[in-house]
């Protein structure tokens, strides 16, 4: 079915590396036609895509192959045929009364493409709305998308799902000639896991998780090929879909483009269009910091194929994204964690697993070729929901739903802005209820940073984020919410506040207030030490023997007296009498029990210190706090 081809042109995957030894800003800077200037040409043979006026028959070929040409490919789609040609003859056939056009096989290029260092997750299905449309049901099921690529890895994990493995569903080799495609490069995995990878709780999930893929290789183990094996790509389809009426191919996602033009493949792309195919196209990576410029890559910038942009995790268009009138919808396409063919990579960072996972890789990358996969997923999500929606008609209505970013309108930066699943479905936000912020107050001192968490609740269950919208005005807060710390100037006291914001998952948002006292330093705990003396005295009084003890109490502070202290006690086991009294200049205050008449029996007298203050200051005690004596 497929003849042998020979190729002069490269096609190279539209996708970014950032790597400490490639400079990549003159990589970014590199137009495509740039890119496609080294084709495999030689002096003496070009290779070429002619059309006739009619279907080639022997006659055309005869013409071809009279002049010293070596056919590659006769096809269908369009009335042309492709392969060498010796470069003289090239003015001669274009002169043969049976030809309309000779040009060249274009270079075309897959978008380079950038892993990042940092693991994420998929924020690109939940910036596009696409969970929203997932928990009602829609996952693109029953819809096939044809993945234009290097292959895909059709038994990662978390794709295996999204194929049919009956006889030649997988789709084709267009580099090998055969009915299976496997992914060397990596790029094509990557883009059918930001399609469609499965909701299955590992790894990742695709926008469209149930759509199914039909793996298209036209890129080979170096991410190159040329326009001509897209050109078999789309005819493989049309033919694909004359043998399966009730379940065609609908869509196709195309990253990867070129700077030069081709009027053949231009053709092909459209005459699959009016079949009712959708086309997705990388707008290209050939943008600048200003955005300035018209350089969206072919075959993005064919009217028959939607010329997708690149946003960042802010909506902000990616610095590398084309510009230009034909952009038409923007996508996530910057860090987006996809899918990898295995645990290697030609350049950068190397993939990873998730725990538990061994063998299973992914990689985070950015480009427009991160993006087109997007609106693609939209557009299978679109035609699962409603299987009479047309191609048109669901170009339209992604386009009419987008998030409007840029200016007003379609702007040369987003297109029609942001695509958008949630809205181009119709489906009705659910009402949400605001979450509730608290006030709350906390203690500290001057110089002392103080812990604080801010205390948030939500009704309905949604994440929050929190921010901190004024102040404060005397201090700094650092930290990630809700568990924050706020430290106070440099020798400020007094009250201070700021003001927090609280945001759940719908956007909706509360305020609250914090008040933090900043006291005084705390003069720092005085300590006295104690020495108690303990003496008993027995004495006739009114002839009858008493006896008696006392406690001599010396305050001391680091080594020297203290007068004036105040020094409160108790006696206990033979009395218990409470007794205060002041130190004299020596430090010293003494304590008399109360008399007992001395009996046959010994008694113990003990005294205890309780407190020692001088004023309003509270001592700690130290040293002899006790003492006994048996008399």
């Amino acid at each position: 079915m497929f003849s042998k081809r020979f190729y002069a042109v490269l096609l190279t995957s539209l996708f970014i590396f950032n790597y400490t030894s490639i400079n990549t800003e003159a990589m970014a800077s590199q137009s495509s036609s740039e890119a496609a200037a080294t084709p495999n040409n030689s002096a003496d043979f070009q290779d070429v895509i002619v059309r006739f006026k009619d279907k080639p028959g022997q006659a055309e070929l005869h013409a071809f192959k009279g002049l010293g040409g070596e056919v590659s490919n006769v096809f269908t789609i369009i009335p042309a045929v492709s392969g060498k040609l010796p470069a003289k003859a090239i003015e001669a056939l274009k002169n043969n009364p049976q030809v309309e056009v000779v040009e060249l096989d274009v270079a075309v290029q897959a978008l380079e493409y950038t892993p990042e260092n940092e693991l994420g997750n998929s924020w690109g299905v939940d910036s596009v709305n696409a969970d929203a449309a997932h928990a009602i049901g829609y996952s693109g099921e029953g819809v096939k998308v044809a993945v234009l690529d290097s292959g895909v890895n059709f038994n990662h994990f978390d794709l295996q799902d999204n194929f049919d493995f009956s006889a030649n569903e997988l789709g084709y080799d267009f580099v090998s000639d055969d009915f299976y495609p496997e992914d060397v490069f990596g790029h094509g995995t990557h883009v059918a896991g930001t399609l469609a990878a499965a909701s299955n709780g590992f790894g990742i999930v695709g926008v469209a998780p149930n759509a199914q893929i039909v793996a298209l290789r036209v890129l080979d183990d170096n991410g190159e090929g040329t326009a001509s094996r897209i050109i078999e790509a789309l005819q493989w389809i049309q033919n694909y879909n004359a043998a399966h009426p009730d379940s065609p191919i609908r869509i196709t996602n195309n990253s990867y483009g070129t700077g030069s033009n081709s009027s053949q493949l231009r053709e092909a792309f459209d005459v699959l269009a009016s079949s009712g195919v959708l086309h997705i196209g990388s707008a290209g990576n050939d943008g600048s910091a200003a955005g300035n410029g018209n350089n969206v890559s072919y075959p993005a910038r064919y009217a028959s194929v939607v010329a997708v942009a690149a946003l960042d995790k802010n909506n902000q268009r990616a610095s590398f994204s084309s510009t230009g009138s034909d952009v038409e919808i923007a996508a996530p396409g910057v860090a987006v964690l996809s899918t990898w063919k295995d645990g290697s990579n030609f350049a950068g960072p190397q993939p990873f697993s998730f725990a538990g996972y061994a063998g299973e890789y992914f990689i985070e990358a950015s480009g427009t070729s991160m993006a087109s996969p997007h609106v693609a997923g939209v557009a299978a999500l679109l035609m699962a929901s409603d299987p009479s929606y047309t191609a048109e008609a669901v170009r339209n209505k992604m386009n009419q739903t987008a998030v409007d970013l840029g200016d007003t309108g379609k702007d040369n930066l987003y297109g029609y802005g942001l695509v958008d699943a949630s809205s181009a479905l119709g489906i009705v936000p659910g009402t949400n209820t605001p979450p509730v912020a608290y006030d709350q107050t906390v203690n500290t001192t001057q110089n002392t940073s103080v812990e604080i968490t801010l205390i948030a609740a939500d009704p309905d269950g949604d994440s929050m984020t929190y921010m901190i919208a004024s102040g404060p005005e005397n201090g700094t807060v650092g930290g990630s919410g809700p568990d924050i710390t706020y430290t106070p100037n440099a020798a400020f006291t007094g009250t201070d506040t700021f003001v927090y914001e609280v945001k759940d998952s719908a956007g909706a948002t509360d305020t609250a207030t914090v008040t933090i006292n900043v006291a005084p330093p705390i003069a720092p705990a005085r300590t006295v030490d104690l020495i108690v003396q303990m003496s008993a005295t027995t004495r006739k009084i009114n002839k009858i023997n008493y006896v008696w003890a006392t406690a001599k109490v010396k305050v001391m502070e680091a080594g020297a007296q203290v007068a004036d202290a105040t020094v409160t006690g108790h006696w206990e086991d033979a009395t218990t009498s409470l007794n205060s009294g002041n130190a004299g200049a020596n430090g010293t205050v003494s304590f008399t029990s109360e008399k007992l008449i001395q009996s046959t029996e010994q008694r113990m007298f003990t005294f205890v210190v309780d407190s020692v203050s001088i004023g309003d200051v509270n001592f700690t005690i130290g040293g002899q706090t006790t003492s006994s004596i048996i008399k």
